[in-house]
């Protein structure tokens, strides 16, 4: 069965009274393991794809298939139950809540999901990724680097099945930067389907299939 299957999806916005297609008529198919970079410049489409994925966002018209069911008309309580269980979703820049340390940073999706020994699971996990010495710590005392780590391991507490990470790169150095693409190339190898969007080419050799967006089309990209 296709993991995830997205089919002639497009969204309209409005901009000073005219209307525009973020995406036109956008396809994709998923399926577990597989790692998927989508490529485009910034105001491409890219967040608005990934959001629309992941139910936070309606399209205007097409569907979204995820292990052979309807996300589009879910209910909310229902999306989230999801997102806490099977889909992780790495968002753009520091989305950790500031107001709780990291352990329990890692907690917060877990509660949806209804599975056990999480806590268990978040400090293997913590320390695997090198941050067990930050597990009491808060989101404001660590680097930018620790901080998208962080974020892609509460992405993975839950075990989830797919996990879309939008600009996980972005505004970090080189070295961090290629240590998160390596991370994200091993979940692949564990079976886990991996979605990056990013623009920066670079990054292409880690994934094992690529896509442009370019004018709210998506076309398979090949050097």
């Amino acid at each position: 069965m296709m993991l995830l299957e997205i089919k002639n999806i497009s969204k309209q916005f409005k901009r000073n009274k005219k209307a525009f297609y973020a995406l036109n008529q956008v396809n994709l198919k998923v399926d577990a393991g597989d790692f998927v970079c989508i490529l485009g410049s910034s105001g491409s489409g890219k967040s608005t794809l990934l959001n629309i994925a992941t139910g936070l966002l309606k399209p205007t018209e097409g569907t979204v298939t995820f292990e052979g069911k309807e996300l589009i008309g879910k209910s909310l309580c229902g999306l989230d139950q999801l997102r806490g269980s099977k889909i992780g979703y790495v968002m753009q820049g520091q989305n950790l809540l500031a107001n709780f340390n990291i352990l329990d940073n890692m907690l917060m999706p877990g509660y949806f999901s209804g599975k056990q020994n999480l806590k268990q699971r978040s400090i293997k996990l913590l320390e695997g990724f090198g941050l067990i010495e930050l597990i009491k710590m808060y989101p404001g005392q660590l680097s930018g680097g620790e901080l998208k780590r962080a974020a892609i391991v509460r992405s993975i507490v839950s075990e989830p099945a797919l996990i879309f990470a939008d600009e996980p790169t972005g505004n970090l150095d080189p070295d961090n930067a290629v240590s998160i693409m390596r991370l994200f190339q091993r979940l692949s190898q564990e079976g886990i389907a991996v979605i990056v969007s990013t623009h920066d080419y670079e990054f292409l050799k880690y994934s094992k299939i690529a896509y442009k967006l370019t004018g709210g089309k998506l076309e398979e990209y090949s050097n």
